[in-house]
């Protein structure tokens, strides 16, 4: 990658209520869980950058810098209601805008100045930066079935879109995540409900992982891996640059929203 670059990919994470998105999120973008946390009723836009191995292989080169987006959003499968800019609930939204080329969904910002491309987070429109959806994590609760069961259909809808053989680097990148292992590795369901989704996951050729946001366990792993399958998946990041207006003052960081006018506020700390 180019040292002036800094190419920018989005993450996005669905489940069904309580599964722990938001402290998923929060475990990686913040080092901070929640200790009370509060129900996310609007998508909601994270930022915060990684440093993974050069994705050609060679052991010499520098390391890159990727700028991740990580959307956010409400329980899969809200159907009454409207978000905060008066747009109905509706899941099906998370899937759409999936990139299907290797370089469609990918673009550069200059190092210094890493938003000055991207109009300022706004309460009337929800505009992430990236152009397309690339990597998707479907969560659930490792101690209730409902919950895996959720994640699983949504598996099965991601898979069915990006068609094809699957396995590694198959875009998007989907990935089943475990959270709250911490809460009952010892119990029967546990174990069961986890054995289900290894089960599902080896016969659709996805990554699956098990994590506690709560304790941090296998947190920043989880999304390491995630940028480096896409990073490695092909894509041609030189191909992707677009040009960036230059800015006269530097950017700390910043909250936006998304494509149809589905949005969030608040502003998300970077993990610089």
């Amino acid at each position: 990658s180019p040292h002036h670059d800094l190419p920018l990919v989005r993450l996005t994470v669905l489940g069904a209520a309580g599964c722990g998105k938001t402290c998923l999120i929060n475990s990686w973008v913040n080092n901070f869980c929640p200790a009370a946390p509060v129900q996310t009723e609007d998508p909601t836009l994270y930022y915060r950058t990684v440093r993974i191995p050069s994705p050609d292989g060679d052991a010499e080169a520098a390391p890159w810098t990727v700028f991740v987006e990580v959307e956010d959003t409400y329980p899969w499968g809200w159907t009454t209601g409207e978000d905060c800019y008066g747009q109905p609930y509706n899941s099906n939204n998370f899937l759409e805008g999936i990139g299907k080329s290797s370089s469609s969904g990918w673009f550069h910002f200059h190092k210094e100045r890493p938003m000055s491309a991207s109009e300022a987070p706004s309460r009337t429109s929800y505009s992430p930066m990236t152009l397309h959806r690339m990597g998707f994590l479907a969560v659930f609760d490792a101690t209730k079935q409902e919950s895996l069961s959720v994640a699983l259909g949504i598996c099965e809808r991601l898979l069915e879109r990006r068609g094809g053989g699957g396995g590694a680097g198959e875009l998007p990148a989907i990935y089943l995540v475990g959270n709250k292992t911490d809460e009952g590795p010892l119990h029967d369901e546990f174990r069961k409900i986890v054995g289900a989704a290894k089960a599902f996951a080896a016969r659709n050729k996805i990554s699956f992982v098990e994590v506690s946001a709560v304790e941090f366990t296998r947190v920043r792993k989880l999304f390491r891996d995630v940028v480096e399958e896409l990073a490695c998946a092909g894509l041609d990041l030189s191909k992707a640059a677009v040009d960036s207006p230059v800015l006269d003052t530097e950017t700390s960081g910043a909250e936006q929203g998304f494509g149809w006018g589905l949005g969030a506020l608040a502003l998300r700390g970077f993990g610089w």
